[in-house]
Protein backbone atom coordinates (compact mmCIF):
# COMPACT_ATOMS: atom_id res chain seq x y z
CA UNK A 1 0.00 0.00 0.00
CA UNK A 2 1.30 3.37 -0.96
CA UNK A 3 1.21 6.59 0.88
CA UNK A 4 2.73 9.30 -0.79
CA UNK A 5 6.35 8.85 -0.43
CA UNK A 6 5.87 5.96 1.64
CA UNK A 7 4.78 2.14 1.20
CA UNK A 8 3.62 0.63 4.32
CA UNK A 9 4.82 -3.34 3.85
CA UNK A 10 2.22 -6.00 4.12
CA UNK A 11 3.93 -9.00 6.24
CA UNK A 12 4.68 -6.36 9.19
CA UNK A 13 2.42 -3.35 8.58
CA UNK A 14 5.73 -1.31 9.04
CA UNK A 15 6.31 2.13 6.89
CA UNK A 16 8.81 2.29 4.96
CA UNK A 17 10.17 4.20 1.83
CA UNK A 18 11.27 2.84 -1.56
CA UNK A 19 14.47 4.79 -1.32
CA UNK A 20 16.27 4.86 1.85
CA UNK A 21 14.89 4.64 5.20
CA UNK A 22 12.00 6.61 7.00
CA UNK A 23 13.96 6.20 9.93
CA UNK A 24 16.96 8.04 8.31
CA UNK A 25 16.05 11.52 8.35
CA UNK A 26 18.42 13.81 9.75
CA UNK A 27 18.56 14.35 13.96
CA UNK A 28 19.25 17.64 15.79
CA UNK A 29 22.84 15.90 15.97
CA UNK A 30 23.91 15.47 12.17
CA UNK A 31 21.51 18.34 11.04
CA UNK A 32 22.03 22.16 10.76
CA UNK A 33 20.21 24.04 13.72
CA UNK A 34 16.89 25.85 12.66
CA UNK A 35 16.50 23.71 9.90
CA UNK A 36 14.63 20.43 8.88
CA UNK A 37 12.93 17.98 6.33
CA UNK A 38 9.64 16.79 5.66
CA UNK A 39 8.19 14.41 2.79
CA UNK A 40 4.57 15.42 1.23
CA UNK A 41 2.44 14.14 -1.96
CA UNK A 42 3.71 15.97 -4.79
CA UNK A 43 -0.08 16.22 -6.49
CA UNK A 44 -1.97 16.21 -3.16
CA UNK A 45 -6.20 16.90 -3.86
CA UNK A 46 -5.78 19.22 -0.61
CA UNK A 47 -4.18 21.44 1.13
CA UNK A 48 -1.47 19.57 2.95
CA UNK A 49 -0.56 19.76 6.81
CA UNK A 50 1.98 18.12 8.69
CA UNK A 51 1.99 16.79 12.02
CA UNK A 52 4.95 15.51 13.94
CA UNK A 53 3.95 13.51 16.93
CA UNK A 54 5.98 10.54 18.65
CA UNK A 55 5.88 8.61 21.27
CA UNK A 56 9.02 8.13 23.52
CA UNK A 57 10.45 4.34 23.69
CA UNK A 58 7.27 2.84 22.41
CA UNK A 59 9.08 -0.46 21.76
CA UNK A 60 10.85 -0.44 25.26
CA UNK A 61 8.03 -0.12 26.98
CA UNK A 62 5.90 -2.55 25.04
CA UNK A 63 8.99 -4.68 25.71
CA UNK A 64 8.84 -4.01 29.92
CA UNK A 65 5.28 -4.42 30.14
CA UNK A 66 4.62 -7.91 27.99
CA UNK A 67 7.85 -9.74 29.94
CA UNK A 68 7.09 -8.22 33.12
CA UNK A 69 10.45 -7.38 33.91
CA UNK A 70 10.45 -5.58 36.99
CA UNK A 71 13.87 -3.17 37.13
CA UNK A 72 12.76 -2.19 33.44
CA UNK A 73 8.93 -1.19 34.56
CA UNK A 74 10.46 0.42 37.64
CA UNK A 75 12.69 2.81 34.89
CA UNK A 76 9.82 3.97 33.16
CA UNK A 77 7.74 4.68 36.32
CA UNK A 78 10.28 6.70 37.39
CA UNK A 79 10.38 10.31 36.20
CA UNK A 80 13.69 10.52 36.45
CA UNK A 81 14.55 6.92 35.07
CA UNK A 82 17.00 6.61 32.27
CA UNK A 83 16.21 3.37 30.34
CA UNK A 84 19.56 3.00 29.16
CA UNK A 85 21.13 3.84 32.41
CA UNK A 86 19.53 0.88 33.96
CA UNK A 87 20.37 -1.31 31.54
CA UNK A 88 24.37 -0.14 32.07
CA UNK A 89 24.08 -0.73 35.81
CA UNK A 90 22.40 -4.22 35.40
CA UNK A 91 24.00 -5.93 32.35
CA UNK A 92 27.33 -4.13 32.92
CA UNK A 93 27.27 -3.20 36.74
CA UNK A 94 28.26 0.06 35.87
CA UNK A 95 26.73 3.34 37.85
CA UNK A 96 25.27 5.54 35.55
CA UNK A 97 27.98 8.31 36.67
CA UNK A 98 30.38 5.90 35.29
CA UNK A 99 28.71 5.15 31.92
CA UNK A 100 30.35 6.37 29.04
CA UNK A 101 29.42 7.30 25.82
CA UNK A 102 30.18 3.93 24.34
CA UNK A 103 28.26 1.98 27.18
CA UNK A 104 25.24 3.72 26.71
CA UNK A 105 25.69 2.68 22.79
CA UNK A 106 26.17 -0.66 24.46
CA UNK A 107 23.12 -0.60 26.42
CA UNK A 108 20.80 1.28 23.96
CA UNK A 109 21.24 -1.24 20.89
CA UNK A 110 20.89 -4.25 23.91
CA UNK A 111 17.55 -2.54 24.78
CA UNK A 112 16.26 -2.73 20.77
CA UNK A 113 18.12 -4.86 20.06
CA UNK A 114 16.63 -7.95 22.85
CA UNK A 115 12.90 -6.26 21.95
CA UNK A 116 13.52 -7.12 18.21
CA UNK A 117 14.57 -10.76 19.07
CA UNK A 118 18.13 -9.79 17.45
CA UNK A 119 21.77 -11.70 18.20
CA UNK A 120 25.05 -11.04 18.63
CA UNK A 121 25.57 -10.48 15.09
CA UNK A 122 22.78 -8.21 15.02
CA UNK A 123 24.24 -6.05 17.63
CA UNK A 124 27.41 -5.77 16.53
CA UNK A 125 26.51 -4.72 13.28
CA UNK A 126 23.99 -1.85 14.96
CA UNK A 127 26.87 -0.98 17.20
CA UNK A 128 29.37 -0.46 14.39
CA UNK A 129 26.83 1.71 12.05
CA UNK A 130 26.12 4.14 15.29
CA UNK A 131 30.25 3.98 15.47
CA UNK A 132 29.90 5.58 11.73
CA UNK A 133 27.09 7.49 12.72
CA UNK A 134 28.64 9.64 15.81
CA UNK A 135 32.23 9.33 15.50
CA UNK A 136 32.60 12.10 17.51
CA UNK A 137 31.63 10.09 20.33
CA UNK A 138 34.75 7.79 19.85
CA UNK A 139 32.57 4.53 19.72
CA UNK A 140 34.68 1.26 20.22
CA UNK A 141 33.06 -1.16 18.42
CA UNK A 142 33.11 -4.79 20.60
CA UNK A 143 33.91 -7.89 18.58
CA UNK A 144 31.38 -10.54 17.73
CA UNK A 145 32.14 -12.84 20.86
CA UNK A 146 32.03 -9.93 23.28
CA UNK A 147 28.24 -8.96 21.34
CA UNK A 148 27.08 -12.86 21.74
CA UNK A 149 28.50 -12.20 25.95
CA UNK A 150 26.64 -9.23 26.04
CA UNK A 151 23.55 -10.73 25.06
CA UNK A 152 24.13 -13.77 27.03
CA UNK A 153 24.16 -11.01 30.11
CA UNK A 154 21.25 -8.93 29.20
CA UNK A 155 19.24 -12.14 29.59
CA UNK A 156 20.66 -12.97 32.53
CA UNK A 157 19.96 -9.74 33.97
CA UNK A 158 16.31 -10.21 32.98
CA UNK A 159 15.13 -13.54 33.08
CA UNK A 160 11.66 -12.53 33.24
CA UNK A 161 12.02 -11.16 29.56
CA UNK A 162 14.01 -14.61 28.38
CA UNK A 163 10.98 -16.76 29.70
CA UNK A 164 8.52 -14.82 27.99
CA UNK A 165 10.78 -15.16 24.80
CA UNK A 166 10.62 -18.69 25.26
CA UNK A 167 6.96 -19.02 25.38
CA UNK A 168 6.28 -17.25 22.15
CA UNK A 169 8.46 -19.05 19.97
CA UNK A 170 6.65 -22.34 21.53
CA UNK A 171 3.33 -20.72 20.87
CA UNK A 172 4.03 -19.71 17.82
CA UNK A 173 5.68 -23.27 16.90
CA UNK A 174 1.92 -24.55 17.80
CA UNK A 175 0.05 -22.40 16.00
CA UNK A 176 2.18 -21.67 12.94
CA UNK A 177 1.54 -17.49 13.59
CA UNK A 178 2.60 -14.63 16.00
CA UNK A 179 -0.09 -12.24 17.15
CA UNK A 180 0.50 -8.46 18.08
CA UNK A 181 -1.42 -7.57 21.69
CA UNK A 182 -4.25 -6.15 19.24
CA UNK A 183 -4.64 -9.87 17.81
CA UNK A 184 -2.92 -8.87 14.45
CA UNK A 185 -1.47 -12.21 12.81
CA UNK A 186 1.81 -12.60 10.79
CA UNK A 187 2.22 -16.53 9.84
CA UNK A 188 5.61 -17.98 10.45
CA UNK A 189 5.68 -21.05 8.22
CA UNK A 190 9.75 -20.97 8.57
CA UNK A 191 9.12 -21.40 12.57
CA UNK A 192 8.94 -25.46 12.11
CA UNK A 193 11.39 -25.67 9.30
CA UNK A 194 14.04 -28.61 9.18
CA UNK A 195 16.53 -25.89 8.06
CA UNK A 196 17.75 -24.18 11.50
CA UNK A 197 18.68 -21.20 9.93
CA UNK A 198 15.23 -21.08 8.66
CA UNK A 199 13.99 -21.74 12.19
CA UNK A 200 16.10 -18.83 13.98
CA UNK A 201 15.06 -16.50 11.83
CA UNK A 202 11.28 -17.08 12.01
CA UNK A 203 11.37 -17.53 15.57
CA UNK A 204 13.23 -13.81 15.99
CA UNK A 205 10.41 -12.36 14.15
CA UNK A 206 8.14 -14.18 15.88
CA UNK A 207 9.44 -11.82 19.09
CA UNK A 208 10.13 -9.18 16.92
CA UNK A 209 6.10 -8.57 15.42
CA UNK A 210 4.49 -9.26 19.07
CA UNK A 211 6.80 -5.60 20.06
CA UNK A 212 7.66 -4.02 16.91
CA UNK A 213 3.73 -4.87 15.51
CA UNK A 214 1.97 -3.94 19.13
CA UNK A 215 4.02 -0.97 18.26
CA UNK A 216 2.78 -0.34 15.17
CA UNK A 217 -0.44 -1.04 15.79
CA UNK A 218 -0.81 1.90 18.47
CA UNK A 219 0.48 4.36 15.94
CA UNK A 220 -1.56 3.83 13.39
CA UNK A 221 -4.57 4.11 16.09
CA UNK A 222 -3.41 7.00 17.76
CA UNK A 223 -2.84 8.58 13.80
CA UNK A 224 -6.36 7.96 12.99
CA UNK A 225 -7.64 9.71 16.28
CA UNK A 226 -5.25 12.50 15.16
CA UNK A 227 -6.69 12.76 11.51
Amino acid sequence: TRIGGLFILRSTRRLYRQVGSAARIPTARTYPRGKGTCSLPSQAPFKPRLWNADYSQLELRIFASVTGTRWMIETYMDPNGDIHAATGERVFGIPKAQQTPTMRVKAKTLNFGMAYGAEGENVEEQIMTNALRYPELEIRVPSLQECKDMVKQFWRAAPEAMEWKNAVVEIVRERGFSETLYGRRRYLPHIRSGNSELRSHAARQAVNHVIQGTAADIIKMAALLIY
